[in-house]
């Protein structure tokens, strides 16, 4: 039985799964969890942070609680926002939202996870920001794009792309397969980031896509 005054954390039931230990002239605090609970469910994150406070009461430490756990790979940042909602500065696209958004300063609220692309706009010309499948290669001009992508029969693939300056929306998209058969397309403008998501059936070998803009309306 562990003593009332050394219990840092129990579940409703009464079970005890964080407590105090005295060893020597310190002490230590005992989790009695699973290692990766405290990255997989609410409630083991709440104990595993009582039981950080809890030491930090007691030797007097400075604790400093960030708002979000996060990783950053070159352009790419995962995050997962804990208390309060968190603005991530800069440009980027949302990787979890299946219309992969152009996103500026975006907020996400606590218990929110996010996977975001952080891109820099050159207004020059069109630009492609993102792709979901291979990307072979993008032929950017001043005011169209070429482009070719590979991947599975049939899967739906998508590229979010900038309009260039002085342009609107895509005027026209064409897209063939290898053997030079029409691929149907779907492209949506976004007039509030000025740029489309354009979609289209993908394939093993190769779907040839090329984008024409109209000049920006009055």
């Amino acid at each position: 039985n562990v003593p009332e005054d050394k219990v840092i954390a129990a579940t409703e039931t009464g079970a005890v799964v964080a407590f105090s230990h005295t060893v020597g002239r310190g002490g230590m605090v005992v989790l009695g969890t699973p290692a990766g609970w405290g990255a997989q469910d609410e409630i083991g994150v709440n104990i595993f942070r009582q039981a950080v406070q809890y030491a930090a009461r007691k030797t007097g430490a400075p604790l400093e609680q960030m708002n979000t756990v996060s990783i950053r790979r070159g352009d790419w940042l995962a995050a997962y926002v804990m208390e309060e909602t968190e603005t991530f500065t800069g440009c980027y696209v949302d990787i979890f939202d299946p219309a992969f958004p152009l996103l500026r300063n975006p907020a996400y609220a606590a218990g929110t996870a996010a996977l975001l692309k952080e891109v820099r706009i050159d207004d020059t010309g069109p630009q492609l920001l993102f792709a979901t499948h291979r990307l072979v290669y993008a032929e950017p001009r001043s005011d169209e794009m070429a482009l070719l992508m590979e991947g599975p029969a049939e899967a739906l693939a998508a590229v979010r792309v900038t309009s260039p300056a002085g342009k609107n929306r895509i005027a026209k998209a064409d897209a063939r397969d290898a053997d030079g058969n029409i691929i149907p397309v779907i492209n949506k403008y976004d007039p509030d980031s000025q740029s489309s998501l354009v979609q289209f059936p993908s394939h093993p070998r190769g779907v040839a896509v090329r984008l024409y803009w109209s000049p920006k309306s009055r």
